[in-house]
């Protein structure tokens, strides 16, 4: 089960990356779609989003400074 479990972490990390670089196939998309949670699309993706949005945010800062 545990296994079980950590494949599907990796395959929503997988495919949120993939969608927020914009790679991701529509076959592939259709598949997470399919197997995967909604709830988990959700969690994973707004934390990947404050992730991004903060090194931004670091980023320029340290550019600018």
């Amino acid at each position: 089960m545990e296994q079980k479990r950590k494949f599907r972490f990796l395959k929503v990390i997988q495919s949120i990356l993939a969608g927020l670089l914009g790679v991701q196939q529509s076959k592939k998309m259709q598949e997470d779609a399919e197997t995967l949670k909604a709830h988990h699309f959700i969690i994973f993706g707004i934390i990947a989003l404050i992730i991004f949005i903060l090194s931004l945010i670091s980023i320029v800062s340290y550019v600018i400074s």
